[in-house]
Formats: C-alpha cells, sequence, structure tokens
C-alpha cells in the first residue's frame, strides 16, 4: 500500500490493515505474546471501572497517574 507523509493519504489506513494482520497473527498463535523476542510487549493490563472513560478515569479527565493519555 502507497502511503504519503505529506498529504496523508492511506497513512491511517496502513496502520490499521498492520494492527489487523498482527492481531490475527496472535490468534492463531503465529506470535507468542508472553515471549518479548518477537516484539510485543504487553502493556498495563487495567479493568474497566467505568463505561464513560477509556482510562478508567470516573473523573473523566486526563492524567491522574493513569498512564494513558
Amino acid at each position: 500500500m502507497e502511503t504519503s507523509a505529506k498529504t496523508a493519504a492511506n497513512v491511517e489506513e496502513a496502520f490499521i490493515d498492520t494492527a489487523k494482520e498482527i492481531y490475527r497473527k496472535i490468534q492463531e498463535g503465529v506470535f507468542d505474546i508472553n515471549n518479548e523476542a518477537n516484539g510485543i510487549k504487553l502493556g498495563p493490563q487495567h479493568s474497566p471501572s467505568s463505561p464513560n472513560s477509556p482510562g478508567g478515569n470516573a473523573t473523566g479527565g486526563l492524567g491522574g497517574g493513569s498512564g494513558c493519555c
């Protein structure tokens, strides 16, 4: 897929397609997510505490030490 940083053409699509392919390979067992030699590092695991905020921060604001953007 051809992309352009100048015009941003196909940049998001290329990122999404790559992420989908990596996810598919993880699901098929091609990549072992517990072996960092595969280039995959798991981030912190959070249980959702509030359905209204992606980071589980009930205030809905940024910060709070959640480590999420």
